[in-house]
């Protein structure tokens, strides 16, 4: 199995921006080395700009590669795009495994796995300009998930904060004291996921943290699908469902 190259073990919020380049650009290690770069110089500018100084010197490797890094906005704006089409890889991954977990449901899928995120993001389908949004259909989120598919198990990780976590302060709030939890909630769910055979994904094919990061310790239990999604899964796969046993109504839970 591939395992990152993570340098700063000792704080969790670098080693937070290290593992996130790899989710952004996991088969792209230049555009991981300048995606660094330019945020580890822009937080040198704004310290030297916040103690008043005028001027810096860096070392001309670094200088070399900022100079190959788009005009910042744009790579500002590429920053975000990618977070957003990561978090749909995320979403397909975590309902995998929920349906993977799910005695009410037979023959898990990735392809389930999409159809259900194209129903959650249909919800959002309609603009401001009326037109539809690429994000619920299902070749657009098939696109996105082969994208990232071998970071998904850590964007999912994200996903269940954003979905536990529904106020964006408490979420906020949990980023900047624990900024390495959403790691730890990845892990428990590829955890999940290779807990059977019969998963189409392979270690060989996720990315890895190394030993040397530290990451807490969290209890996840994992229920299976949401009421919503199982009843989708029965409407539109009329063999999907197992009838004869019944599972609590609540999902993942996390302590």
């Amino acid at each position: 199995m591939p395992v990152m190259d993570i340098e700063n073990v000792d704080a969790p919020a670098l080693t937070e921006l290290e593992i996130r380049s790899y989710m952004l650009y996991p088969e792209d290690e230049a555009r991981r080395d300048q995606f660094l770069t330019y945020f580890h110089a822009n937080a040198t500018f704004e310290s030297l700009e916040e103690a008043g100084e005028k001027a810096m010197k860096l070392p001309i490797s670094t200088l070399k590669t900022l100079l190959s890094i788009p005009i910042s906005e744009d790579f500002e704006r590429e920053h975000v795009e990618r977070y957003l089409e990561g978090i749909i890889a995320g979403k397909v991954f975590l309902l995998y495994v929920e349906m993977l977990n799910d005695t009410n449901i037979k023959d898990a899928s990735i392809k389930k796995a999409k159809k259900i995120a194209v129903n959650y993001y249909k919800f959002e389908a309609v603009a401001p300009n009326g037109l539809k949004s690429k994000r619920s259909t299902e070749s657009y989120i098939s696109d996105m998930w082969s994208k990232y598919k071998s970071v998904s198990h850590l964007w999912a990780g994200r996903m269940f904060l954003m979905e536990f976590y529904e106020n964006t302060d408490e979420l906020a709030k949990v980023n900047e004291e624990n900024p390495l939890v959403f790691a730890s909630i990845g892990k428990a769910l590829l955890a999940y996921h290779d807990l059977h055979n019969k998963s189409l994904l392979t270690k060989s094919e996720m990315w890895q943290l190394p030993d040397s990061v530290d990451i807490p310790g969290i209890v996840l239990t994992c229920y299976g699908l949401p009421d919503t999604d199982r009843e989708f899964i029965k409407a539109n796969y009329k063999n999907s469902s197992n009838k004869a046993i019944k599972k609590p109504n609540n999902r993942s839970k996390l302590k």
